[in-house]
Order: C-alpha cells, then structure tokens, then sequence
C-alpha cells in the first residue's frame, strides 16, 4: 500500500508542481512584456496567462483534494494560503489592473519573489514527505 500510494504522490508531486511552474513562468513573462512596453507581447503573454488560469481554475478543487490526500492539511492549507492566494492577487492585478505603471511593476515584482520562494516550499514539503514516507494514507 505504501508504494502505491508513493508512486501516486510523485505523480501528484509533478502535476502540481508543473502546473505552479507554468503559471509562475507565465506571469513573469507578461510583467516583462509590461516592463519592455511591447503591446504586442502583451496582447499575446495575457493571452497565453488567461488560457493557464483555465486550466487551473478548471482543475483546482480537483488539485487541492488530491493534495489534501495525498500529503496531508498542512500541505493544501500551504498551497491554498501561500500559493493560490498570492497566484490570485497577482494575477488579478497583472491581468485586469495592468502592470503599466513602474509602481505596478514593482509591487508584481515583489510579489513573484514572494510566490517564487512558497512555490519552492511547497515543492520541498511534497518532496520531503515522499521521502519520508508520509503520503497518502501514511501521512500526517
């Protein structure tokens, strides 16, 4: 049971930890077509960012349940509270506030910092408990 439910928590472990990436990577690309001032750029990384969102809004009740099961409450509370909540404050000003301002531009910045470092505490939580054997109906 216990490698069952290991191999089903690196899979976890990947999709989530892909899909942060590429919403992270995604935003970071559209704050610099902010910061180069290319509207064309602009029009397409929003584009490409807006289409992300739906994959993972479209997936997220289903992402937090399997972390939730996999990992633990610590693990989703962190995902909800440190990754999704700053995920949203910072999309929701990048993508209908606009980032074309220098003061926008620095706050996002800040922000991306902060997001960047919880993407990688969580990566380390999920990688910490699959080591240790804390996964599914062995965690917490």
């Amino acid at each position: 049971m216990l490698e069952s439910d290991r191999k089903q928590a690196e899979c976890i472990f990947n999709e989530v930890s892909s899909l942060m990436d590429d919403r992270y990577y995604k935003t970071v690309r559209l704050l610099s077509a902010y910061k180069q001032n290319d509207s064309v750029k602009i029009d397409k990384y929003k584009q490409s960012l807006v289409l992300q969102l739906e994959q993972w809004n479209a997936n997220y009740n289903r992402t937090c349940a399997l972390v939730e099961g996999y990992f633990g409450p610590k693990h989703v509370h962190y995902f909800k509270h440190n990754i999704q909540h700053n995920f949203a404050t910072v999309g929701n000003k990048i993508i209908y506030s606009g980032a074309s301002t220098v003061q926008d531009q620095k706050y996002i910045d800040s922000q991306l910092d902060m997001l960047s470092n919880n993407i990688a505490t969580l990566n380390r939580m999920m990688i910490g408990a699959i080591k240790e054997n804390k996964v599914g109906r062995f965690s917490e």
